[in-house]
């Protein structure tokens, strides 16, 4: 089982995660709070770079942007940039989990595809 605290995953290409990175991210928008849930789109920059669109419950088009830079995992929205190790720290930045959830988004990321 993978490690999910962050910090834990390599980057072994440049500008892409890992596909644990990819599993908790999809795992923290089934657990994440919100009336209507978060959106966690994956796409792909003109230059092979993975990019991950966030959008927050009833916010379609207005949430963060999430991707590699160099060695830094970089989230930015209208209000500004915030700098994390990995995806993981990134949407725990975003919107953090009760202990509870996050051991569910563990589990659940680390489950067979």
């Amino acid at each position: 089982m993978p490690s999910f605290a962050p910090g834990s995953f390599p980057h072994a290409v440049p500008g892409r995660f890992s596909s644990d990175e990819i599993a908790f991210a999809l795992a923290w928008e089934v657990h994440a709070p919100g009336l209507t849930g978060w959106s966690v789109v994956i796409d792909t920059d003109e230059d092979g770079s993975d990019i991950i669109l966030v959008d927050p419950p009833l916010a379609f088009d207005r949430g963060f942007i999430v991707r590699r830079v160099g060695a830094e995992t970089v989230v930015t929205w209208a209000a500004g940039t915030l700098r994390a190790a990995d995806l993981c720290e990134a949407m725990l930045l975003i919107c953090p989990l009760p202990p509870d959830r996050l051991a569910a988004v563990e589990l659940l990321a680390a489950a067979p595809a």
